[in-house]
């Protein structure tokens, strides 16, 4: 996968699988994608959501390197 991959509103799985206690994989959603101050100097960045991030908490911003190296794949629901 690469930093072109990512979309934003697609949600990705991690490639080591932690599950909260309703089962629930820790999938990350992307909210935003841009340029950001990133621990002291502007990079590419993503903005995500997942379980998680405690309620009331800012949603985490990360690099995408590092986005790129947590990511296995994107998750695709199926519509039935």
């Amino acid at each position: 996968m690469k930093a072109t991959d990512l979309r934003v509103g697609a949600t990705y799985r991690g490639k080591r699988i932690r599950r909260n206690v309703f089962q629930e994989p820790n999938d990350r959603r992307i909210l935003w994608k841009g340029s950001h101050m990133y621990r002291g100097d502007y990079c590419d960045c993503v903005q995500y959501d997942s379980w998680t991030v405690s309620n009331g908490r800012t949603y985490p911003f990360t690099s995408v390197e590092a986005f790129l190296k947590w990511a296995k794949h994107e998750v695709v629901e199926s519509s039935e």
